[in-house]
């Protein structure tokens, strides 16, 4: 097996951050366009602190080998299956609704 080349981490963990910061502002404009005036506050916190976590967590990547890679080889097909089904769940439940 090659080597793992740094510039595709750099790449995987900035689709990861900007995958994200566009699913909390999707949830931004939807809370928002509930007009929920108590949300506002929590929304903002929620917000700062997974920014800060996803910001964490790329520094310590970039820094460390967090996860060894034979867990690595064995929760990713797991994890990549998981959140396809939960995706197409979600898309089936959203049709059917209509």
């Amino acid at each position: 097996m090659a080597p793992y080349d740094d510039r595709m981490q750099d790449v995987e963990l900035g689709v990861i951050a900007l995958a994200v910061v566009g699913g909390l502002s999707v949830l931004a404009i939807r809370a928002n366009a509930t007009r929920d005036p108590p949300l506002g506050p929590w929304l903002q916190l929620f917000i700062g602190l997974v920014l800060g976590g996803v910001a964490a967590f790329i520094v310590l990547v970039t820094q460390t080998d967090l996860v060894p890679d034979q867990l690595e080889a064995f929760v990713d097909p797991i994890l990549v299956a998981g959140v396809t089904v939960v995706l197409l769940a979600g898309t089936v439940w959203r049709l059917r609704r209509r």
